[in-house]
């Protein structure tokens, strides 16, 4: 332990030692973990911060989902987990990377800045707020009729490197946003609360949609955005506010991809050992990309293992009328300012925060994503949808078997989770963001 408190601090991370304390558990169930809270002293509490070291050697998804369950929706402080075969093995807690790693989870965590985007970046973009959204669906056996999940993101500093969120679950399977003004709404007043006046520009990333689905983003969910800055507008009681919004597509479900030949200089292309070229390749000749729109392919990161896959960008709208350098450089940016890499990562950061804010909330609603829990029975979705506000006049006793019905079903469970009827899976102080009210201006998620 001694080792890692100086691995710690060599980064910059203080720890007061003597306020530390330590106390144990039999297993990640809540009267187990609340029991080991307590014996905790009363500073260790305070300080909103636990490490928790994992009695597996290697990471176990559900000692992690309880964890991560208790600690942020029924206690409300952050958790950084690290397992007993990471912990207790030199040749990996030893290392720079383990140990950055940790640190940098710590400090943002804690509130703390880890990067910054260069200002020469963000020249000429004004007031700027960057946002990132996704859709995380129910897999194969899952309950029927779980709901999907939908996340917003958003930046909160100048340095564009702290992004709170938000959360909705909506419809089975359903990959626009429902309730995507709302969500905006909430993340333009949180970057009013932190800057005491809105953004004049919207950078806005959108995660997992297919080819086919750009005009859906653009027809739906383009509109919606505009509506949650109204909203916004209407609720701070400001003056008519209209940002310039501007909306790309991250697209990373496709086979392109970029090597060199052999009579490509190496050296002149900046390759490295893996014959990949190095971050930062950028390909927009119209031969390659599609000709009719604005897009890119941004190779941002460095492939541990193969030949790396570049992001595909599609602009969608560029209210802010950024040029396609200006778009290029400031995309390349954000990939740099992942909360907890050394290195730049595979697409924007913001679209990667908003995955990785779904993936969290799929661990809550772990019950239901596992057909075969025995928490929950797949009933427990749909009871009391025979006799609900669906039920159509003189309708037969079996109506509800019907298969045309499946849709509404679908809406009715998504109801009763986000209405926390269901067993207590959404539970926490705010709905729109299910955690404990500490959590809440906190990058709990990463």
């Amino acid at each position: 332990m001694t080792s890692f408190v100086t691995a710690l601090e060599s980064y910059g991370i203080k720890v007061n030692v003597k306020a530390a304390s330590v106390s144990s558990a039999r297993d990640t169930s809540p009267p187990e973990l609340n029991g080991a809270f307590q014996r905790l002293t009363a500073s260790a509490q305070r300080s909103g911060i636990i490490l928790v070291l994992l009695d597996n050697p290697k990471k176990n998804v559900a000692e992690h989902t309880g964890v991560k369950r208790w600690a942020e929706q029924t206690v409300g402080v952050v958790t950084v987990c690290i397992t007993r075969g990471a912990f207790t093995n030199p040749k990996m807690s030893q290392t720079p990377a383990f140990k950055a790693n940790v640190a940098l989870k710590f400090n943002a965590k804690l509130g703390g800045r880890n990067h910054s985007v260069p200002a020469a970046t963000k020249s000429g973009a004004g007031n700027t707020i960057v946002l990132g959204a996704d859709v995380t669906h129910p897999r194969i056996g899952a309950m029927p009729h779980c709901p999907s999940i939908a996340a917003v993101v958003s930046s909160v500093d100048p340095e564009l490197t702290n992004y709170l969120g938000s959360m909705r679950v909506q419809k089975s399977k359903q990959e626009e946003i429902a309730d995507l003004a709302g969500m905006v709404e909430q993340r333009l007043i949180a970057y009013h609360q932190r800057n005491g006046s809105l953004p004049d520009n919207l950078l806005f990333y959108r995660d997992g949609v297919s080819d086919s689905q750009f005009d859906m983003v653009k027809t739906n969910e383009l509109p919606k955005i505009e509506a949650g800055c109204v909203q916004a507008d209407n609720r701070l009681q400001q003056d008519i506010y209209r940002p310039k919004i501007t909306l790309i597509v991250c697209g990373k479900r496709h086979h392109t991809r970029f090597c060199w030949t052999e009579d490509t200089d190496p050296k002149t292309w900046m390759c490295d050992r893996s014959s990949n070229f190095v971050p930062g390749l950028v390909v927009d000749d119209r031969i390659i990309r599609n000709p009719y729109t604005q897009d890119f392919y941004l190779q941002s990161h460095a492939a541990l293992k193969g030949t790396a896959r570049p992001c595909h960008y599609f602009v969608i709208h560029n209210g802010m009328n950024l040029s396609v350098n200006e778009l290029q450089e400031r995309t390349f940016a954000l990939c740099w300012v992942f909360a907890t890499a050394l290195t730049p990562i595979s697409y924007a950061a913001p679209a990667y925060y908003a995955d990785r804010l779904c993936e969290r909330r799929r661990r809550y609603l772990m019950p239901l994503l596992n057909a075969k829990s025995s928490y929950l029975s797949s009933t427990d979705l749909l009871n009391g949808f025979d006799n609900s506000t669906y039920k159509p006049d003189n309708a037969p006793n079996d109506w509800h078997l019907d298969p045309q019905w499946r849709d509404a079903k679908d809406h009715y469970a998504c109801d009763r989770v986000a209405q926390n009827v269901i067993g207590g899976l959404w539970t926490g102080c705010n709905r729109g963001l299910p955690v404990h009210a500490n959590l809440q201006d906190k990058m709990f998620y990463i």
